[in-house]
């Protein structure tokens, strides 16, 4: 059994084909004379907001050392004070000793 293609199926696959690479390339930037890929203008404005962005988490390293710090006082006062109150909730259960 011979599987045969007709000739009008590969017209329309070149057809798909090109139209999705003609989109493919009028949609990406250019690339230079080195052959290094040149974004749009969109591309590149959002890829230097992403770096300040990062400049500015790792120059504020040292404001998240100081919350972590903070963070560690409070979780201690606050296992001091769920410990006072537990005792002073058992003295208030058990009462006085009765004779």
């Amino acid at each position: 059994m011979n599987f045969v293609i007709p000739s009008w199926a590969i017209g329309v696959a070149m057809i798909v084909f090109v139209s999705a690479m003609v989109k493919a390339i009028g949609r990406g930037g250019s690339r230079d004379k080195f052959g290094k890929f040149r974004g749009n203008e969109d591309h590149e404005r959002r890829i230097a907001d992403l770096e300040d962005s990062h400049r500015q988490l790792a120059a504020g390293s040292g404001d998240t050392a100081e919350l972590q710090r903070r963070l560690g006082e409070l979780e201690e006062r606050l296992d001091f004070a769920e410990r006072m109150l537990a005792k002073q909730h058992d003295a208030e259960r058990l009462g006085p000793p009765k004779a």
